[in-house]
């Protein structure tokens, strides 16, 4: 299933199922690491991004400008560095597009819809 990523792209963008089981996957990953605290501990901020990012939900860049558009969408970073900072580079994580795209599970069965509409 790795090449589907270089096949398909993006895999919130793509409308196959094996790029839903990855989504899936990667999001089942994330929450056992988040739930490998449970009982007994809690998650930090760090600790959940450190999670998110060894699970591919983010991607560190280092940018040299603010990211945000018109709406504020983007950078979260845009208020918090000096011109000096932005100079040096800003590591900003961004999130994937598994997190702004399709559900799952909707891609999932309309997937699957489909493969018994193409299948009558």
């Amino acid at each position: 299933m790795a090449g589907l990523i270089e096949t398909h792209g993006f895999v919130a963008d793509c409308d196959c199922l094996d790029c839903a089981i990855i989504a899936r996957d990667k999001l089942r990953a994330f929450a056992q690491d988040v739930m490998e605290c449970w009982p007994m501990g809690d998650v930090d901020g760090g600790a959940l991004q450190d999670m998110a990012e060894k699970n591919g939900l983010i991607v560190a860049e280092v940018r040299h400008e603010d990211c945000s558009d018109s709406n504020g969408n983007g950078c979260n970073c845009a208020g918090c560095n000096s011109p000096q900072d932005w100079e040096l580079g800003v590591v900003c994580y961004r999130k994937q597009p598994l997190l702004l795209g399709h559900n799952a599970t909707e891609l999932s069965r309309a997937t699957l819809s489909q493969d018994k509409t193409d299948a009558a």
